[in-house]
């Protein structure tokens, strides 16, 4: 067998079988049988690209797309430690007043599902990386930006994980809207 190389992007992962199967059919070659080169099959297309910046991508930005980036990381990242403190005004702290998620609920329903999550999980670790920017609305002060964004915790009464979002693939879109020197969560 070949060794395998690569790179797994953040978030993805690979199994491999320890297990070797029972043989099911018999092949019985006899002399008189011609052989044939072995071709092993053809690896999938990806459409990401080999390697991706683990946090925060902005490698490729300048100007004014790399300093709404930079603000908006730092908004994430914000987040991310009033998280980990537990702190749910701090976490709703990034949300603007206006912000209305599908289900048209605002920011004081935010930070009071915020505050009953951190009476009922642990926060854990959040695991982040940034899929893709939208920067087509910049001039109006609106960025969007596609994530990996998965917030772990456990459940305190029996150490049972979760994760937010609850989204298999973990990823999630922002909205940001620019309020004075701010970019505040809209949607």
């Amino acid at each position: 067998t070949e060794p395998l190389e690569g790179t797994v992007n953040y978030g993805d992962y690979l199994v491999f079988s320890s297990v070797e199967s029972r043989i099911v059919e018999q092949v019985v070659f006899e002399p008189s049988t011609n052989a044939t080169t072995s071709v092993p099959p053809l690896p999938p297309t990806e459409a990401r690209p080999a390697s991706q910046a683990f946090w925060p991508d902005l490698e490729e930005l300048t100007g004014d797309q790399l300093f709404a980036a930079q603000a908006i990381t730092t908004q994430l990242s914000t987040m991310e430690t009033a998280y980990h403190r537990g702190d749910a005004a701090a976490v709703s702290g990034i949300y603007a007043p206006a912000y209305a998620d599908p289900g048209t609920w605002g920011v004081d329903y935010v930070r009071a599902s915020w505050g009953l999550y951190f009476k009922l999980f642990r926060p854990g670790p959040v695991h982040k990386q940034v899929r893709a920017w939208d920067f087509s609305g910049l001039a109006n002060g609106r960025v969007a930006v596609r994530l990996y964004w998965r917030m772990t915790g456990q459940r305190i009464s029996d150490n049972t994980e979760v994760s937010l979002p609850p989204a298999p693939t973990g990823e999630v879109d922002f909205v940001f809207v620019k309020s004075g020197d701010q970019w505040e969560l809209t949607r």
